[in-house]
């Protein structure tokens, strides 16, 4: 079952690069795709986004010749399939629920914006929007992108790795933030209980050790930077209270 699985999956790619190669005969890889994409542009003096009539399935592909990134929309809403060639003057950024492009050299430079169905399809695309930038970044300060380039298939790879380099870094910072927090929270809980039992000696306990002056001090310091403690000492004070004014008010 697995393996007639892949065979669909790699049936697929293959027909889908067949259909690109149509459009664009220097396409060699798919790098990223998404099933469905509208896009909009803002006109100059427009208050809004304005749909353009270009909406189909979207892929980001590696190419044989320069520009080497491109990518494709495949136009469901006429045969005019929109294809933007991604080099160093490719400007782009993701703004929910768009990410919006603009080739600063283009004829035409107006900001483009390619919505998504799903904020997971947009995501992932976007990180491999930022994988190619990154590329072309390198190459643009005399990086080793000329070895990468004789070799599209080690180029590949790396960009595969290097979004999961991403991916692990961002679960790790994510994991870290959870642990700190959780940390804090027991650092205020425990403070006060922690400072007196630090302070039984020779098996006595908490009630038997006869605290000092500077000692009981710390201590009520500790407490009062738990947000529980004065929880519980605001609401005994707010008890105490409405008491006295209860009984206040049945003497009169």
């Amino acid at each position: 079952m697995a393996g007639l699985l892949n065979l669909n999956t790699d049936s697929l790619q293959n027909s889908q690069l067949s259909a690109l190669q149509k459009v664009d005969s220097s396409i060699v890889a798919i790098l990223t795709s998404s099933p469905h994409v509208a896009i909009y542009i803002f006109p100059k003096g427009a208050q809004q986004w304005q749909r353009k009539n270009i909406e189909g399935p979207l892929y980001l592909v590696r190419r044989s010749s320069l520009p080497q990134f491109s990518f494709v929309i495949l136009n469901r809403k006429g045969n005019q399939h929109m294809i933007e060639m991604i080099s160093t003057s490719f400007e782009f950024q993701n703004q929910d629920p768009y990410i919006i492009f603009r080739n600063s050299k283009a004829q035409n430079p107006l900001p483009h914006g390619m919505w998504f169905k799903s904020t997971e399809d947009r995501e992932r695309v976007w990180k491999q929007f930022e994988t190619i930038k990154d590329t072309l970044a390198r190459r643009n300060h005399g990086g080793n992108g000329g070895q990468q380039q004789s070799n599209p298939n080690h180029h590949h790879q790396q960009q595969q790795r290097q979004l999961q380099q991403r991916q692990q870094q961002l679960q790790q910072q994510q994991q870290q933030q959870q642990q700190q927090r959780q940390q804090n929270q027991q650092n205020l809980r425990g403070a006060p209980v922690q400072q007196i039992q630090q302070m039984n000696v020779q098996g006595m306990t908490s009630d038997q050790v006869e605290l000092s002056k500077v000692q009981l001090q710390k201590i009520l310091i500790g407490m009062m930077k738990s947000d529980k403690f004065v929880d519980m000492l605001h609401k005994q004070y707010l008890g105490a209270l409405r008491k006295r004014r209860a009984a206040a008010s049945q003497g009169k």
